[in-house]
């Protein structure tokens, strides 16, 4: 298992903030349709429920936006990944596919 760890300063200026990674052995294929499925489900809940504005509000955007501010960079010009998809979605521009 590989042990992550968080430096100090950046848990002290942004104690809401949450790193995580995920390991796993998947099988690459060629398109998957139950999955396109579920997840253009999920993109028009996601494009109804949610404004640009409301994204903020999200603790895990907010929390990552704040962590961004406390280390000095813009959070409009460096956006999680988690809010740029978001952002695709409530634009319609809907999600890449790749695989």
């Amino acid at each position: 298992m590989i042990q992550l760890t968080i430096d100090q300063g950046l848990k002290k200026s942004s104690p809401l903030l949450a790193l995580g990674a995920v390991q796993a052995t998947v099988s690459v294929t060629r398109n998957d349709s139950n999955l396109w499925k579920e997840i253009d489900t999920l993109a028009r809940r996601l494009s109804r429920e949610l404004t640009a504005e409301s994204l903020y509000l999200r603790p895990g955007v907010r929390a990552l936006r704040d962590a961004y501010r406390s280390i000095g960079k813009d959070p409009t010009r460096y956006r999680g990944s988690a809010e740029a998809l978001v952002r695709r979605i409530i634009q319609g521009k809907g999600l890449y596919r790749v695989n």
